[in-house]
């Protein structure tokens, strides 16, 4: 276990416990005011709802240091650009291995890990269930999609609430931004942002 991975835990140890630990960077999850030890708290797209925050845990593929770029490691059904110009269609974007430097799960990796870990650690959910469930919600029933000429690309997003499964308070949220490309429609980026796609 390493010292991220640690303070992480400890963080988390805190919020539940109703500690409010120091944020470590801009955009970190929100500290919620809890009563007890005992609140459960889950990341949910739908708070009135009886689903668990990861209820249908998705299988990740590996990406190897040798691994082909264009890998999938998770395909995301994905809904139509209504009431965006250009209209893309509803079907599926993939999550392949992609590269560090510009898409896809190593890019996610390199660059929005930590913002996804300390998402995570305030429900004690993995990293990559809290990822997986953000990306899912946001491009199967997006709140909002924007289209970014500059960079040829659609942005979902959709807000995803944070509840105490023991009161059932919303006591916080966050915006999943997942970034698609419109010609090949794969995910270059996922980002749990405090906002919606602009």
């Amino acid at each position: 276990m390493n010292v991220r991975s640690v303070a992480y835990a400890v963080s988390a140890c805190l919020l539940m416990a109703g500690v409010a630990a120091p944020p470590s960077q801009a955009g970190a999850a929100p500290t919620p005011a809890t009563g007890t030890t005992n609140d459960q708290l889950v990341w949910q797209a739908d708070p009135a709802a009886s689903q668990q925050s990861f209820a249908a845990l998705a299988v990740w593929a590996a990406c190897g240091v040798t691994t082909s770029s264009t890998k999938i490691v998770r395909a995301f059904s994905r809904a139509a650009t209504a009431g965006v110009t250009p209209y893309t269609s509803s079907g599926t974007s993939n999550l392949a291995c992609g590269t560090a430097a510009s898409w896809g799960y190593r890019h996610i990796v390199a660059n929005h890990l930590s913002q996804w870990e300390a998402r995570a650690a305030v429900a004690s959910e993995s990293w990559r269930d809290t990822a997986d469930y953000g990306i899912e919600w946001a491009l199967k029933d997006p709140d909002r999609v924007t289209y970014r000429s500059k960079n040829d690309t659609y942005c979902f997003s959709r807000k995803i609430n944070l509840v105490n499964k023991r009161t059932n308070q919303v006591v916080g949220a966050y915006y999943p931004n997942v970034v698609v490309a419109r010609g090949t429609k794969n995910i270059i980026t996922a980002i749990p942002a405090s906002s919606q796609c602009t």
